[in-house]
């Protein structure tokens, strides 16, 4: 299931998809899924994306004021 999260996080990614993926029931996967990871799928892609995008704003060839919130 993580390598179809890596793959499609990018798009939306739903309990039904991650369950298709992995070949078990939505129900089923979710569980499996908490057990071996620790956290809910939707924990860890939520996690997952924030993640992506710390190192993607840390890695920006910008100005420190440009990452800035404007307000």
């Amino acid at each position: 299931m993580q390598d179809y999260i890596e793959k499609h996080i990018r798009k939306p990614i739903t309990l039904h998809q991650l369950a298709r993926a992995a070949g078990y029931s939505p129900w089923h996967s979710g569980r499996i899924f908490k057990e071996l990871i620790g956290k809910t799928p939707f924990e860890y892609i939520r996690k997952f994306r924030l993640s992506r995008a710390a190192v993607k704003l840390r890695d920006e060839d910008q100005p420190d004021n440009t990452n800035q919130m404007q307000l």
